[in-house]
């Protein structure tokens, strides 16, 4: 239930186990996440930094090596909120272009106009339109 949630909020599945396993121990050494995932160390490395890169895991250095320590759950919701003024503010750039991307058409081009019936009802429409079929 909680996997497939992750990975429903776009955490890759092998992420997905990571950080559920990171968070019980609270810090863990790449290797042992590793080993608790069943991974290669190069893939665990690889899902690891990508969590970094997304704020979902911290790398702090302990005892000259590096470990990996989990960002709060609630901080998912935060990504989120991130997401979403993301987008609405990409959807307000589009909406102040389409006047223009609209403007740049050429209306003495004629685009084709495709639609498809399916099932008795679109061979009944079709007939009404064009007399047979």
């Amino acid at each position: 239930m909680v996997h497939s949630t992750l990975i429903d909020l776009g955490f890759h599945p092998k992420e997905a186990a990571i950080y559920l396993t990171l968070l019980p121990l609270g810090q863990a050494h790449v290797s042992t996440l590793a080993r608790k995932v069943s991974l290669s160390r190069t893939t665990a490395t690889y899902h690891c930094e990508q969590m970094v890169k997304r704020g979902i895991a911290r790398q702090p250095k302990k005892d000259q090596t590096y470990v990996y320590v989990p960002e709060p759950p609630e901080r998912l919701a935060n990504l989120l909120e991130e997401q979403r003024n993301q987008l609405n503010s990409q959807q307000e750039k589009v909406n102040r272009i389409i006047g223009s991307l609209n403007a740049m058409i050429d209306p003495s081009t004629l685009l084709p106009k495709v639609r498809f019936y399916k099932g008795w009802e679109g061979k009944e429409f079709l007939s009404g339109r064009i007399g047979y079929v």
